[in-house]
């Protein structure tokens, strides 16, 4: 984890378990904020699988989870200054990392934390935050209506190589910031989830006030969690 913060800092926390459900941090259990988010039905994912079958299906998840997670980590080792160029790549994967390298350049990142675990005791989650840091948005990059004019300013940032920007990514951005603030009493500007796929950069925007206004669905979301798995006393009977 790359740090170099600025008027900031994350409480010291024994982090010793990470499964794909939950965090287990000071010897306490926290939900996992993206699996958390599985409670809400996906309709257009239902639609793919039967259309492709659930065999089909399920492959192309399995390997565009890998490709993600390894594009996630070549992001962190060119921000932190310790990624080296294989000789060769795959096409996507090579396409991402010029991509990335430009996006850096062009939105002046300057990271204070990568891959920062966060927490919150009162909602009972935890996550893990690809960027924080300073950005400058870039015009060209925004989708219509998604751009906040951020200047140099402190925000969350999530990469995404998916099909698309969907609406479910801002609730995991909103529990990320909300937990960011009370944890370090600092107030982000706002977050940006970038997309790198088919050889374009999309960003989309949100500034301080409509996260904390997204925070509200998302409290909904791991309570509707928690009676579903019945992961509180008072849902154990009910």
């Amino acid at each position: 984890m790359h740090k170099h913060t600025e008027g900031w800092k994350i409480p010291k926390a024994e982090i010793s378990n990470v499964t794909g459900k939950v965090y287990t941090i000071n010897g306490m259990s926290y939900c996992r904020v993206t699996k958390t988010l599985s409670i809400i039905a996906k309709n257009g994912l239902i639609g793919w699988y039967q259309k492709v079958g659930k065999k089909k299906a399920g492959e192309i998840m399995k390997n565009r989870q890998v490709f993600g997670t390894q594009a996630h980590s070549m992001f962190e080792h060119i921000l932190d200054g310790t990624y080296e160029k294989p000789s060769k790549m795959r096409n996507e994967m090579e396409e991402d990392y010029k991509m990335f390298k430009m996006f850096k350049y062009n939105t002046n990142l300057k990271p204070e934390s990568l891959e920062q675990r966060v927490w919150n005791d009162e909602y009972g989650y935890a996550g893990t935050i690809d960027f924080v840091g300073k950005y400058t948005t870039w015009k060209p990059y925004c989708v219509r209506g998604h751009n906040r004019d951020f200047k140099d300013d402190l925000v969350l940032i999530d990469w995404k190589t998916s099909s698309a920007i969907y609406r479910d990514y801002w609730l995991q951005l909103a529990a990320y910031t909300y937990a960011f603030w009370k944890l370090t009493g600092v107030k982000v500007k706002g977050a940006a989830i970038v997309q790198f796929r088919r050889n374009q950069i999309k960003v989309k925007e949100r500034t301080w006030d409509e996260l904390m206004t997204l925070f509200e669905v998302y409290k909904s979301t791991i309570e509707l969690y928690r009676w579903k798995y019945r992961l509180d006393e008072k849902y154990e009977k009910i």
